[in-house]
This record gives structure tokens, C-alpha cells and sequence, in this order.
């Protein structure tokens, strides 16, 4: 009897549990499918909003392509709309119009519809004369008139939220949407969506806010009711057992606008309970919009027939149970078993570089911060030691990733043999290695760096057939009881590598407050500072060299782009000042993409057609994720023809990686842009660039140029560079030339352009706007 009880009890918990478990796949299966319908809800919205909404700016093409619309061709233009999207309750020409002209236009437009007059809403809901204004925005033309007369002569700017939504559109340029507003042509309970797109006068300057705004003629309205804009956007999605609420999202708050809710039958009694409730955002016109996707019938409700089946099933098996029960318990002991090693080893992949077995840079702080607490609390002394290898980059572009991670490897393994006890070692990432000394002074630390440096210096990196010398610069700081943070830690022992660098490679510097060294260093991080502050603020400026063909049949002028930075003062600061804080902290991409989209504005704006300009690339920019993307778009949005930039590219920028520089310049002569190889001979290996890079122009380095009329030498490279350049098609540029000799001696050489003082300084691109770029006359002397 025991037994039997115990396997009724077992047998019925037995039954209980599997039940639950089929329940819970019927649960996940329903989730799922809930999950990918509100995920198909909310993505038909927002397709189906910005689709309706776009079509006010079809119906703005119509002035924007015509000198004058009547009210009849504005009529067959919205019937076509009007068919394609029923959403739309009313589709509206709202014309800009100054305070001095109200009386003639409001006479003009009585012409067509007597007593029209230019209202809006009164505080009753009723609607009244506008009072004086400065500018006027009346609805003028309106489809299908029938149901909308009343909008006639409404003024949208006299509510804060239209007005809101159609300056913003004026200023911009671009389609917006009003906050949920009563219609005149309605019961005021009832609210819809207004949504502008500006038209601007033919060949009016439109750049700027202050342009689009003088330039504005009017807007085209639509008008949107929000459940029929949500009914029409879902038509072509299964919607049943869904309902939908929609929010503006406007200040942080959400405001409901419209429902979708459809007609459904009871739940059957085999049904209990449903997911929760969904949401999808999304941004158009200006505005964000929430969409809270909930069940509310078949086939979102959970089916109890499985789960109720199941344990009736096994309530009948029920000595089968308790083998089941065993198998499911021995299983369970397995999973637990195999979850504890997973936690173990994801505990360990979690402070753990993957490639080498170090602790990673997370753990590494955290080390940190326990040595940075012990230092101020005991007293005790660290040494931190941030270290670079010097050769990796390279072994990395010429053998391939793998070759990378083998010296990675093998480097870490040499070196570990050679930690004390109670150091940690660390890799922070790509190929720097963080060694944090414990009990050891700064001094100290300088030593046991120079011993890793020994170690690292004695081993020679073998891959394939080849054999790589590898170096390391390290940098070595004080971790007591003055150091501020972690961050301060390694920002000073990240800087005295970076000055380790810069004074040749290869060698350990200890950073000291106070030395000259480290106030340079200093000095760059407040220029890169200084820079940061100066993209932000727009105090960048753009000036222009001109480059001149040596023989009429050469060309025309072209012009090179400078980038010039005025400090707080106004004082104009020298690239040589900012530029190298602007690589050594990564902001050169940042200038790179300033200087392309100021550069093709202001071509844009001057009319500079057929002259080439030419604008710098740098190595941190050149093959840059997005770069080549980012200049097609600007090269469209500013209207300028490909054939009319010239993109230069330094030698050492092909050098950081020639496979990228490869790509990227075929990217941009496909397109139909010019490239340039600047600097060109200042490198030992600038001919064989030439193999692989199909650039248009070469700029031979100043260095051959500036003293060519004394040099023997400087004279037989440029006419080396030149020889080269005519069997491969390429034309030359001479870079400094500072005097009428100079310039005689490079066209003796057949060289096809110079640039340089004695052609002209460089000037603001204004100065060049004002004497109409491609008349400027020659300067004359230095």
C-alpha cells in the first residue's frame, strides 16, 4: 500500500509537471508568434505612415515644378493622391502671406470663393477673423472641397502645435508633423495629424535657415486621421486577435492619438491567459509615435486542450511515471553538472582575454582599483607598465590576422616566464599589455621594463619563410597614495608610452609630472581638447592655394583646400599646432569629414564648375568604415560632378595599410573622383606604390622643389619622379615654388603644374568666392 501511494503521489506530481512543461511550449510557441506579429505591426505602421506622409511631399513637387498652380490643376493633382491613400482626410496649399499683402490676396481669392476671409479657432471652438499679424499662413486650396470648405481661409499658425510643425518645416526643409490637433472642418473633439512639406521660391538661395525662410512661397498640408491612417497602414497585415493603441511621444510623455481595435468572438473555455503587451517606436516628421500592440483573441490565447490531455495521460500511466520521473531527474543532474562547468567557463571567458589566457582589461581595472585602494590605505607602492609592441601593425597588414595573433601568443608566453609573483598580467587589447608591479617603485619599475624589453628584443618572430624583429615601447608610472583614479593611472602610463614612441621606439619611459616631456605631451591633449571644442563650435575655417598649369594645353587652375582652426581668441592657429594632437588622439577622421562637406558647400555655393579642387585625406581617414559612402552622399547633396575633386593622399597614409588605400582609391575613381599621391618621393618605397595605387596626379615632395635651382640632386630626382610619371600617364604637381627660378626649372622639366608661394598664399575660400575663383591673377614675388 506505501508503495502504491508513493507512486500515485509520485505519478500525479509526475503528471502535474509535465503538463506545466507542455503548457510552457505552448506559452513560448504563442509568445513567439505574438512577438513577430507586433514586431510586423509596428513595422507596417511605421512603413505605413512614412509612405501616406510622403505623399504631401509629392503633392509640394507640384509647386515646386511649376510657376504658378491653379485651383484646378491643384485638383487633378490631389485626386491621383487621394486615390492611392484614403487616410488622407484633406489634402491643402497653405501660401506665406505678409502682413502688407493680406487685403490683395484675401480680394484676390473672393474672386473664386465669396466671402473668403483668413480665420482661425476662437476660445468657444468657433472661428474668427485673424488679427493683425506680420505673415499670414491661410488655406487656400483644399481637396475634396465639398467635405472641407470650412478649412477655407484657416489659419494653421494661429495653434501653437500646427504653428510648431510648420516653422519647423519651413526652417529645416524638410517634411514635419503637428502634435494631435482639432480640424476646423470637424467636430473639435475630433484630432488628426497635420503634416507640412515647404516649397521655396525658384532659384532661391536655400542653404541656410535664415535662406529657406525668406525664400518660403508656402506649404503643402495633409491632413491624417490617426485611426484611418493605422486601418489603411495594416490593411495588408493578418490582424486578427490584435488591437493596437498608438502614442505621441512628445516631452517625454505619451498622449494617446487612435486606436485599432477589431471585432472578435468570446474565448473558447479551453483558453487562459495571453502574452503581454508589445511596444514599437518609431520617428517620422519629427516626431516619435509608440505603438502598444496587445492580444485579444485566438490565436494569441494560450490552448489548455494539450496540457489538460497530457496529465490525464499520465495519471493513467502512472508506474510509467516513476521511471520517467527517474530518467528526467538523472537527466537534470547531468544539466546541473554541465551548467556549473558553462558558469565556471563563461565566468572565466568574462575576465579572460580569449587569445592569450591573460585577465582582460576589465579585470585589469579592477585590479586596479584594489592596488589604488591598498595604496592609500597602507601606504604600499605600485609600479603600472602599459606596453605596445611596435611591430605588430606591420606583421598584421603583410601576413594577415593570424600571423597577428601567433606573435600575440608566442610573445605573451616568453614574457609570462619572466613575471614575479603577484603580478598581474594583462592584455588591454589589440596588441598593448598592461603589467601591473605590486610593491615596487617607479624606479624599480623602469628596471624590470628594460628586462621585458630584453626579453622581447632577443626574440625573433618566424612565419612561413620570413623572420620579424619585433620591439616594444613601454610606458612605466607610480601608483601611491596621490593618484587620483584608475583612469589617472593609466592615462599617465598610456602617455609615457606614447612618449616612448615618439622618441624612437622601442624603449621604456617613466612619466614624472612636471618634466618637459610630459608638459609636451600635455600640450597636445589641451590642443586635442582646444579641437574638440572648436568642431563643435564651428571655428574651423577652409582656405584655398591655387595650382597652376605649367603650359596653356596643361589645364586650367586648379585649387587646394587648407584647413585653418581659430582659437577662443579669434587668432588663426597653424595646422602644424593642432594637427598632430588631432592624430595622436584620433580626431583627424572628424576634421577629415568637416573639411569634404565645408569643401563641397562652398564649391557648391561659388559655382566653381570645371575647376578641380583638391582636398586632403589623412591616414586615419583613408579606407575609414563608412568614408567613401559619406563622400558619394555629399558629392550629391551638394551637387558637385565627381570629375571636380581631387582627393591627395600621403605616402605615409599608404603605408598604415596599402591593401585599404588600394581599395579605397579604386572606390573613389570609379565613381569618377581624381586621386593624388602627395609628398611623393619623401618614402623609400615610393615607386612601388605605383604598382598598386592608379592615382591621377603625383606631388612631388618641396623637399626636391624649394632649392632645385642649386641641387644637382634635388634636379635628377624631379626629373626621375617626371620620367616615371609620363610612362605611366600621370601628371606631375611641383609643391614649393617660391620663386620665378624654381618655376622655370620644373616646366624645363616637363613638369605639368606647380603650387606653391610665388603662385599665390593660400586665402579664404570668401576672398575667393569674392574675386570669382578661376580670374585670380597670379601674385607676383614671394
Amino acid at each position: 500500500m506505501p508503495v502504491l501511494g508513493v507512486i500515485g503521489v509520485a505519478g500525479t506530481l509526475f503528471a502535474l509537471g509535465l503538463g506545466w512543461s507542455v503548457l510552457s511550449l505552448e506559452r513560448a510557441r504563442v509568445n513567439e508568434d505574438f512577438e513577430a506579429s507586433a514586431r510586423e505591426h509596428g513595422a507596417a505602421l511605421e512603413t505605413g505612415w512614412s509612405e501616406q506622409f510622403h505623399a504631401v511631399d509629392t503633392l509640394a513637387t507640384v509647386f515646386i515644378t511649376s510657376e504658378e498652380v491653379t485651383r484646378e490643376e491643384f485638383g487633378r493633382a490631389s485626386e491621383r493622391i487621394l486615390a492611392r491613400h484614403p487616410s488622407i482626410r484633406a489634402l491643402e496649399w497653405v501660401p506665406r502671406v505678409p502682413a502688407a499683402q493680406r487685403q490683395a490676396f484675401v480680394e484676390d481669392a473672393r474672386r473664386d470663393i465669396p466671402g473668403y476671409a483668413i480665420v482661425d479657432r476662437a476660445p468657444d471652438g468657433g472661428l474668427r477673423p485673424v488679427g493683425h499679424r506680420h505673415v499670414y499662413y491661410p488655406i487656400h486650396y483644399v481637396e475634396p472641397l465639398e467635405s472641407n470648405r470650412e478649412a477655407l481661409g484657416f489659419d494653421p499658425a494661429g495653434n501653437d502645435a500646427r504653428n510648431e510643425a510648420l516653422q519647423r518645416s519651413a526652417r529645416t526643409g524638410t517634411l514635419a508633423v503637428s502634435e494631435a490637433t482639432p480640424l476646423v472642418q470637424d467636430d473639435p473633439r475630433q484630432t488628426a495629424l497635420l503634416v507640412f512639406s515647404p516649397v521655396y521660391a525658384h532659384s532661391a538661395p536655400t542653404a541656410t535657415t535664415d535662406q529657406r525662410v525668406e525664400a518660403l512661397e508656402g506649404l503643402a498640408e495633409g491632413v491624417f486621421m490617426v485611426d484611418a491612417l493605422i486601418a489603411d497602414s495594416l490593411s495588408a497585415t493578418e490582424s486578427h486577435g490584435i488591437a493596437l493603441n498608438v502614442f505621441a511621444m512628445d516631452d517625454g510623455t505619451r498622449k494617446a492619438i487612435g486606436a485599432y481595435r477589431p471585432d472578435g468572438a468570446p474565448l473558447p473555455w479551453y483558453t487562459g491567459g495571453m502574452p503581454e503587451e508589445r511596444t514599437w517606436e518609431w520617428s517620422v516628421g519629427g516626431r516619435m509615435f509608440r505603438a502598444v500592440v496587445s492580444p485579444v483573441g485566438l490565436p494569441y490565447a494560450y490552448d489548455l486542450r494539450a496540457p489538460l490531455a497530457v496529465f490525464l495521460l499520465a495519471l493513467l500511466l502512472t508506474g510509467s511515471v516513476v521511471g520517467v520521473i527517474g530518467l528526467l531527474m538523472q537527466r537534470e543532474r547531468r544539466m546541473r553538472v554541465v551548467a556549473e562547468l558553462r558558469q565556471d567557463q563563461l565566468q572565466h571567458q568574462a575576465t579572460h582575454d580569449s587569445l592569450t589566457g591573460l585577465v582582460n582589461r576589465g579585470a585589469f581595472e579592477l585590479r586596479l582599483e584594489g592596488a589604488l585602494e591598498s595604496a592609500v590605505r597602507e601606504g604600499v607602492v605600485y609600479s603600472l607598465c602599459y606596453m605596445d609592441l611596435d611591430e605588430f601593425k606591420l606583421v598584421n597588414d603583410i601576413h594577415g590576422h593570424q600571423a597577428g595573433d601567433d606573435l600575440i601568443r608566442q610573445i605573451v608566453g616568453r614574457l609570462t616566464t619572466h613575471m614575479r609573483e603577484g603580478d598581474v598580467f594583462s592584455r588591454l587589447g589589440g596588441d598593448e599589455l598592461g603589467v601591473l608591479l605590486s610593491d615596487c617603485s617607479a624606479e624599480e619599475g623602469r628596471r624590470i621594463a628594460q628586462n621585458l624589453q630584453a626579453v622581447i628584443n632577443e626574440y625573433r618572430f618566424q612565419y612561413e619563410d620570413q623572420t620579424v624583429a619585433v620591439g616594444v615601447s613601454i610606458g612605466v608610472t607610480e601608483i601611491n597614495a596621490q593618484t587620483t583614479s584608475v583612469g589617472t593611472a593609466l592615462g599617465q602610463a598610456d602617455a609615457a608610452c606614447n612618449i616612448a614612441k615618439e622618441q624612437g621606439r622601442n624603449r621604456v619611459h617613466v612619466f614624472r609630472t612636471g618634466d618637459s616631456v610630459s608638459d609636451q605631451f600635455r600640450s597636445q591633449m589641451l590642443w586635442a581638447a582646444e579641437l574638440r571644442q572648436a568642431l563643435d563650435e564651428n571655428r574651423l575655417e577652409l582656405l584655398g592655394q591655387r595650382i597652376v598649369p605649367t603650359r596653356e594645353d596643361d589645364g586650367e587652375d586648379m585649387l587646394e583646400v587648407l584647413v585653418r582652426m581659430r582659437d577662443r581668441n579669434g587668432e588663426l592657429v597653424a595646422p602644424g599646432v593642432f594637427i598632430p594632437a588631432a592624430e595622436r588622439y584620433n580626431l583627424m577622421s572628424s576634421v577629415d569629414r568637416w573639411v569634404i562637406d565645408r569643401a563641397l558647400q562652398a564649391k557648391d555655393a561659388m559655382g566653381a564648375r570645371q575647376s578641380v579642387w583638391c582636398i586632403n585625406l589623412s591616414g586615419h581617414s583613408l579606407g575609414e568604415d563608412g568614408l567613401f559612402e559619406h563622400i558619394s552622399e555629399l558629392l550629391s547633396t551638394h551637387r558637385v560632378s565627381p570629375r571636380e575633386i581631387c582627393f591627395e593622399i600621403t605616402e605615409t597614409a599608404v603605408v598604415r595599410s596599402l591593401s585599404r588605400a588600394e581599395r579605397f582609391v579604386g572606390q573613389l575613381r570609379r565613381i569618377g573622383c581624381l586621386v593624388a599621391l602627395d609628398d611623393f618621393g619623401s618614402g623609400m618605397s615610393s615607386f612601388t606604390y605605383l604598382k598598386h595605387l592608379p592615382v591621377d596626379f603625383l606631388k612631388i615632395d618641396g623637399a626636391f622643389v624649394r632649392n632645385i635651382q642649386n641641387s644637382r640632386m634635388d634636379r635628377a630626382m624631379v626629373h626621375a619622379i617626371q620620367q616615371i610619371a609620363n610612362e605611366l600617364g600621370i601628371r606631375t604637381i611641383a609643391e614649393y615654388v617660391e620663386t620665378a627660378t624654381a618655376q622655370n626649372e620644373v616646366r624645363t622639366l616637363g613638369v605639368h603644374y606647380v603650387q606653391g608661394y610665388y603662385l599665390g598664399r593660400p586665402e579664404p575660400l570668401e576672398t575667393l568666392r569674392s574675386r570669382q575663383y578661376g580670374v585670380v591673377p597670379p601674385a607676383t614675388g614671394q
